[in-house]
């Protein structure tokens, strides 16, 4: 199996995130893991930054960014957003995070 997945798998996603979203997604933009824990290991380790994980979050999230010795910030999510962070809370991280 490729890496990225099954090829006709990630060209029928390509197709209908196009068709749904009114963009276009090439298959090349798709990947197809074994598990979302899997995937997010994948982006840390490719990630060269500081991540940001909401709290509350899945408990391997921190030690994921640990062991890819990326910096980790929290941010703060409520059930009242559906546990999306807000415009203003991520200003606020990120601006208080901007001169170190």
């Amino acid at each position: 199996m490729p890496i990225q997945g099954l090829d006709d798998l990630r060209v029928a996603i390509s197709k209908y995130e196009s068709k749904k979203k009114n963009k276009n997604f090439s298959s090349e933009q798709i990947i197809i893991g074994p598990g979302s824990k899997e995937l997010m290991f994948l982006l840390h380790v490719s990630f060269d930054g500081d991540i940001i994980l909401p709290a509350p979050s899945w408990v391997s999230y921190k030690p994921q960014s640990i062991i890819a010795d990326n910096k980790f910030h929290w941010i703060q999510t409520i059930a009242e957003n559906n546990w999306y962070p807000t415009a203003e809370s991520l200003e606020e991280l990120v601006l208080k995070n901007k001169e170190k």
